[in-house]
């Protein structure tokens, strides 16, 4: 899949490098916890 990305600050190599380096490691993103936060992320994660 390929993307095309216009910045203004071009630090998206160093993206690129990082996930290369985890060489396909699953990775958890989100809001630790039950609390308060987590639902408030919950909300605009899923719409």
């Amino acid at each position: 899949m390929s993307v095309k990305v216009t910045t203004i600050k071009n630090d998206f190599y160093k993206m690129e490098k990082t996930l290369n380096d985890l060489k396909g490691v699953s990775v958890n993103v989100g809001v630790l916890g039950g609390g308060e936060q987590a639902w408030l992320a919950a909300i605009h994660e899923y719409g």
